[in-house]
């Protein structure tokens, strides 16, 4: 779990694997760090599937797919805002792009596409202090994005 909480999935996984081959009744616990090391890299899916594979009763499969639930709706909200912000974008309406921009930053900073949109939003308004501080925060979690590289060498030139 201290992997898990310090975002190190690799080792998170590796110890799962190695718990069951220490103790197969340490099984159960693999599958709970599993699930959990899925979820909290956004693949829903295989985190759903490995907490359904839990029995019935057992004392985190109902709590494990309740956060789930709750982490996969937090997902939808901010892809929502997201797609709301492109299409006042689309419209020109700035101020309204720039507040669901802001609310989708808020639900799924992990993902790069806002981040982009945010900067290209500021761009578009002619705002280049809030374009190159967007830049800056989105290059913190995605130093190696294509895009977000080719706007900062355009912004800095």
């Amino acid at each position: 779990m201290d992997a898990v909480s310090r975002l190190n999935f690799e080792v998170a996984e590796e110890l799962a694997r190695k718990m069951v081959t220490v103790n197969p009744y340490f099984k159960e616990e693999a599958v709970i760090l599993s699930s959990l090391t899925s979820l909290y890299q956004h693949k829903f899916e295989e985190a759903y599937a490995l907490a359904l594979s839990l029995p019935p009763g057992h004392y985190a499969r109902s709590e494990l797919l309740s956060e789930i639930e709750n982490l996969y709706q937090v997902e939808l909200k901010g892809k929502q805002h997201y797609n709301l912000s492109l299409a006042s974008a689309r419209n020109n309406l700035w101020k309204d792009a720039d507040y669901h921009i802001q609310k989708a930053l808020e639900f799924i900073p992990y993902l790069p596409e806002p981040w982009r949109l945010a900067v290209k939003l500021a761009i578009a308004v002619e705002d280049y202090d809030t374009a190159l501080s967007r830049l800056d925060e989105a290059l913190k979690a995605f130093p190696n994005d294509s895009f977000l590289l080719a706007m900062q060498a355009e912004l800095k030139n």
